[in-house]
């Protein structure tokens, strides 16, 4: 199975990203930090239920063609058939979706933004002016996230408009594009109220994409 984050990017789309984002900060003591993700969860609930449903399916197709089956027999199909949906699922999470909520992916997201934000240290900067902007690409979904100095002047429903956008250019296939796009939003938002001091240096990650 591909890496879903490590592919989401061509190697010059990164470079185009992490290009605009240092264009950007030139203009704002922001520390922008576009972060892609594989996934905001294993959701093994989802998982356990694709399983399941591939194992009746299987049972059930099988013991039509053979005709009548006692009962051991069709519960043999069945735990082949889980099985081979066990597997089927490590290879293609897309099984997953149908047993998914769109409340469930959204919750996940957030939770895994946050833990994100947290586990790469998006707040540690002079002023506390870091923004994340956190891309789940199993989900399609996109959390963007503000350090308590931004978000002291800047409510979260501005930056949830952002992220609104750039996930509407990923589904339209324009990737690198909206990431750029969204990134110069960000700047624009807080250049009057945080401007690039004379000694500001890059204190975080232009770019980060995690692997599964």
């Amino acid at each position: 199975m591909k890496d879903l984050a490590q592919s989401f990017l061509s190697d010059e789309e990164r470079k185009q990203v992490e290009a605009c984002v240092r264009r950007v900060e030139q203009n704002t003591a922001a520390e922008i930090v576009p972060l892609i993700a594989p996934s905001s969860s294993g959701y093994p609930r989802a998982a356990l239920a694709a399983a399941v449903a591939c194992g009746l399916l299987a049972a059930a197709v099988v013991g039509y063609s053979l005709g009548d089956l006692v009962v051991w027999e069709f519960l043999a199909l069945f735990g082949a058939g889980l099985f081979m949906g066990t597997f089927l699922n490590q290879v293609v999470p897309a099984l997953r979706k149908p047993f998914l909520s769109r409340k469930e992916m959204a919750f996940e997201v957030d939770e895994a933004a946050h833990l994100a934000f947290l586990e790469h240290e998006i707040f540690a900067t002079r002023d506390r002016t870091g923004i994340l902007l956190f891309v789940s690409v199993y989900e399609r979904r996109v959390r963007v996230l503000a350090d308590a100095g931004i978000a002291a002047k800047v409510g979260q429903e501005v930056w949830d408009a952002v992220a609104a956008q750039l996930a509407a250019g990923i589904r339209a296939g324009r990737r690198a594009e909206a990431l750029c796009e969204a990134v110069q939003r960000c700047g624009a938002l807080v250049a009057e109220a945080f401007p690039r001091k004379a000694d500001d240096t890059d204190e975080l990650p232009n770019l980060i994409v995690e692997s599964e």
